[in-house]
């Protein structure tokens, strides 16, 4: 049986309007998945992995602010935090409980934001899966930086500020991006659905270039959010081991030095620091990228987490 295209909702918080992608279940519903993208990207660069699930899963993609579909807030006003609030309000405003989550699911920025909205949550949600969470060692929050930690966000910045913002269309988008990494890993649909969902059609006569949805000036501001004090999170990784809470941690190798997104940012001690509920799985033969890279082993753990035989123990 194929799964129907997601219709979209747009849920308004006290932030804005976040966008939600809903890929209802087919025949008897037996879980509710929901996934965050990373920073930069867009609800609809999950599309490959709900496509691997079994049709009985109700999935819904989010789209974080300043991304796809939902509102962009000025870029002095983005900070991850709120993103956290706003995810739990657009889940009740489509009538979900953390209870009714099978499995909250992020990548990237989206774990870090998962894992923070997980201990905001009065109620547990069943099952976390943190995808190489932007959650560093302490020593990488500041100011002060590690040199190492001032010299990616540096880069990084650069690079996303001096991103390509203009295209003919996404079939033009593909074509430029396909031969470049870290694009060049990814599965090529998944960058077909990044492309084709990431741009805004012109909206006049006079223009006639497709632009990036989410805005490179937005999304360098972004980065260096990541670093500072406010992004540490050891309040909310205690709450979170308090409670025991099933998480499951999918984590890329470290690679001091290398370039931006080639390895992991995640501590490689953070499931000691969740406690008894948390494990730790190392995948040493792949990038940061791991849902655009390995939608087929994203979905083999979504499905795992959320079967109901595992709700039941």
């Amino acid at each position: 049986m194929s799964r129907p295209e997601p219709s979209l909702l747009h849920v308004p918080t006290a932030c804005g309007a976040l966008a939600l992608w809903d890929w209802c279940a087919s025949g008897t519903k037996e879980s509710n998945i929901v996934l965050i993208h990373a920073a930069g990207l867009h609800a609809r660069c999950w599309d490959e992995v709900v496509r691997r699930l079994p049709v009985t899963f109700r999935c819904i993609c989010i789209d974080m602010f300043g991304h796809g579909r939902s509102d962009t807030p000025a870029v002095e006003q983005v900070n991850w935090r709120p993103m956290a609030s706003a995810l739990l309000a657009a889940l009740a405003a489509v009538g979900l409980e953390p209870q009714d989550v099978a499995v909250l699911a992020g990548h990237s920025m989206g774990g870090w934001i998962c894992a923070v909205a997980a201990a905001l949550s009065l109620q547990p949600f069943p099952g976390l899966l943190l995808i190489d969470p932007v959650i560093q060692p302490l020593d990488k929050y500041g100011p002060p930086f590690t040199s190492e930690s001032d010299r990616w966000a540096q880069v990084v910045r650069q690079m996303t500020e001096r991103r390509r913002d203009a295209f003919e269309g996404p079939a033009d988008m593909f074509e430029r991006f396909k031969g470049r990494q870290p694009y060049a890993v990814w599965h090529p649909q998944v960058l077909r659905d990044y492309c084709d969902h990431g741009l805004s059609a012109p909206s006049s006569g006079r223009e006639s270039s497709w632009r990036l949805l989410c805005r490179p000036a937005l999304e360098a501001s972004l980065y260096p959010a990541a670093s500072r004090w406010d992004a540490e999170i050891s309040q909310e990784l205690a709450v979170l081991a308090q409670r025991r809470q099933p998480v499951t941690i999918l984590r890329a190798p470290s690679i001091e030095g290398g370039q931006p997104f080639e390895g992991s940012q995640t501590d490689p001690a953070l499931a000691a620091r969740l406690g008894s509920g948390a494990v730790d799985i190392f995948m040493e033969h792949v990038n940061h990228f791991i849902p655009m890279t390995h939608p087929d082993e994203i979905a083999k753990h979504l499905q795992r987490l959320a079967s109901p035989a595992r709700s039941c123990l």
